[in-house]
């Protein structure tokens, strides 16, 4: 399947391999949970907005082995904000 696009209020967010299953028993798509983020939004963005998030990747579903990501890729858009965390130990995460 060729790339998506899901509109979430007025951004077209590009979802790439839309048919990979997230959700393998409930047979949940990434353009699924997509399209469900894109329904939520206006009522979540508000309660999440300006608060730190932390990402969690399952590249085979979450079935599969899955990692938090540290560092945004090159490819994000410019319009996602990222901080550079420090803690106690004084390094970097």
């Amino acid at each position: 399947m060729a790339d998506e696009h899901v509109k979430a209020g007025r951004r077209s967010v590009k979802i790439t391999h839309p048919d990979r299953l997230v959700f393998g028993k409930a047979k949940v798509t990434k353009l699924d949970l997509a399209r469900h983020y894109a329904a939520v939004g206006a009522v979540m963005v508000p309660h999440v907005r300006d608060r730190p998030l932390a990402v969690q990747s399952f590249p085979q579903g979450v079935d599969g082995k899955g990692f938090f990501v540290k560092n945004a890729a090159k490819h994000f858009p410019d319009w996602i904000r990222t901080a550079t965390l420090t803690f106690p130990s004084g390094r970097p995460r």
